[in-house]
């Protein structure tokens, strides 16, 4: 209850938890003001328009799973369907800070490879930065920044520095999808 009257949102997977504690049955009504438990940072610009597309209906999949366990997503891209929905980026980056900073973990995915960089490491370094709970999909076989070969390690090593982050390499969407129906909100460190 403190972190929402201090203006931080309450996932609601532990709406259930708080009620049982407190002995209450109401709370679920009263934190339905809550908008999203987690923020999904997916390239939009950095590939092509027909790769965009392709891999936005890719990631929708993880997105529906997440959806399926309770969990509300932000997800900016999945409101983009052609470069014409496009933000000007004064005002989508406004937008998209806004919900990250209310989130309380960040999943980012990437399951092609981008040609141009991406405002989605933008989002990966603020949440970093913010020591959210983090975690990364990639579909092997994208090559990844150098950094990222064994951060999950380093940022156990390191938890006054970093946040735990868990980097998963997946074979197809489908994998990454599973992993969520199966884990639930352990899949992004929240449980």
């Amino acid at each position: 209850v403190n972190r929402w009257a201090n203006g931080h949102p309450i996932p609601t997977f532990r709406l259930p938890q708080l009620e049982q504690v407190l002995g209450r049955h109401d709370l679920q009504t009263a934190f339905q003001s809550i908008d999203f438990d987690i923020y999904v940072s997916s390239p939009i610009t950095s590939m092509s328009e027909p790769d965009f597309r392709q891999h936005r209906d890719d990631v929708r999949i993880l997105v529906d799973s997440i959806r399926q366990v309770g969990m509300r997503p932000f997800w900016p891209a999945g409101l983009i369907e052609s470069w014409s929905d496009l933000l000007p980026p004064e005002s989508a980056t406004k937008r998209n800070m806004r919900h990250l900073q209310g989130c309380e973990a960040l999943l980012y995915v990437q399951l092609q490879e981008v040609t141009r960089p991406s405002n989605t490491l933008i989002e990966l370094g603020m949440a970093l930065g913010r020591k959210m709970r983090t975690t990364i999909v990639l579909r092997e076989g994208i090559p990844a920044p150098s950094m990222l070969k064994g951060f999950d390690a380093v940022c156990v090593k390191f938890p006054e520095i970093l946040p735990r982050v868990r980097i998963h390499r997946v074979a197809d969407v489908d994998e990454a999808a599973n992993f969520v129906r199966l884990q639930r909100g352990r899949f992004f460190g929240l449980h």
